[in-house]
């Protein structure tokens, strides 16, 4: 039970850590503004650390990281793709 809820607060930490790394980016579809860059690369690294860190409690450390890593990198794909499409939809 203990390692679901790991797991869950592991996602979420990578999910908003991918997120403030892309809000962060001056070429950002979602926002009118960019948010500061350097709060928020340092916002999304420390998520990403921290989810990394959970899963080590539960994984051996480079499953751990090689999860991190593919789900950032899937995420880091999909939310220019899903901010162009719900910026089609607004019109």
């Amino acid at each position: 039970m203990a390692e679901m809820a790991i797991t869950v607060l592991a996602l979420a930490a990578i999910l908003a850590g991918i997120g403030c790394l892309y809000l962060g980016a001056p070429r950002q579809l979602v926002l009118a503004r960019p948010l500061p860059a350097r709060a928020s690369r340092g916002w999304g690294l420390t998520l990403l650390l921290a989810a990394w860190l959970s899963w080590c409690g539960i994984w051996h450390p480079i499953t751990a990281l090689f999860a991190v890593l593919t789900l950032a990198m899937a995420l880091a794909v999909a939310f220019p793709v899903l901010a162009v499409a719900v910026r089609r939809e607004r019109g």
